[in-house]
């Protein structure tokens, strides 16, 4: 009886561990394209895009490839999908040699998020844009929702 006690003691704690973990950390993956971006770009550019929240700590990792032009930068903006809005994280990337491909790795682009912008991301009023040559307001756009 004792152990029996004690094994369920521990998977109640492991699962509450478990559930704790999980609710702390918030998770989206999105995939920009031109077609999103305000107003729309024609662009065979895309991309796959990681945003993970994990207490006061954001993560961006993922990919993009075929942009029209040299990339020049990549941020999340604060804005609705019709608007457009200012910056709130610069992003990094490593391109390739022609600048059309890159790659945003986590030890590039991770920040500290307040409570306030948080609730901003989970509203889903943040975007990822990439800029390019061609397009400096931005090439390839998605929502993070």
């Amino acid at each position: 009886m004792k152990f029996l006690k004690k094994t369920l003691l521990s998977s109640t704690l492991l699962l509450t561990l478990f559930a704790l973990t999980a609710a702390a950390q918030t998770s989206y993956t999105v995939m920009p394209t031109g077609a999103k971006e305000v107003p729309p770009v024609n662009s065979n550019g895309s991309g796959v895009i990681n945003v993970k929240v994990q207490g006061d700590s954001l993560q961006v990792t993922g990919t993009f490839s075929q942009l029209s032009s040299r990339y020049t930068g990549a941020h999340i903006h604060m804005g609705g999908p019709k608007e457009n809005g200012n910056v709130i994280f610069p992003l990094k990337a490593d391109v390739n040699e022609d600048g059309t491909k890159g790659e945003f790795k986590a030890m590039n682009n991770t920040f500290n998020i307040s409570e306030e912008q948080l609730k901003t991301l989970k509203s889903g009023m943040y975007y990822v844009n990439i800029h390019s040559d061609k397009h400096p307001k931005g090439e390839i756009r998605a929502q993070i929702k």
